[in-house]
């Protein structure tokens, strides 16, 4: 299982005024720009997982991957939260 989803379309245009307006109404903030390649955010934090859009478009063609950016230590320490059994209720 892939943990991104990825698409690959082409689009007659420049993408990046549209993916600026999406971006922004949508609560996404730029964190990453090297020219083709551009990375959006949505959430921050210790105890929040990002959500993360990169886009990068090579003339006609685009590249979309979203994914869920989740920390090292964020998923270390929730190993350790577990609901209680039915033994550790009574």
């Amino acid at each position: 299982m892939n943990p991104r989803t990825v698409r690959d379309f082409e689009y007659a245009g420049e993408t990046k005024p549209t993916v600026d307006a999406w971006a922004g109404e949508n609560g996404f903030r730029l964190v990453e720009d090297s020219g083709a390649k551009r990375v959006f955010q949505k959430g921050h934090g210790f105890w929040t997982a990002p959500v993360r859009v990169e886009i990068e478009q090579q003339g006609p063609k685009v590249h979309v991957e979203t994914f869920v950016h989740v920390y090292f230590l964020a998923r270390l320490s929730s190993l350790f939260m577990h609901p209680k059994t039915t033994e550790e209720r009574r």
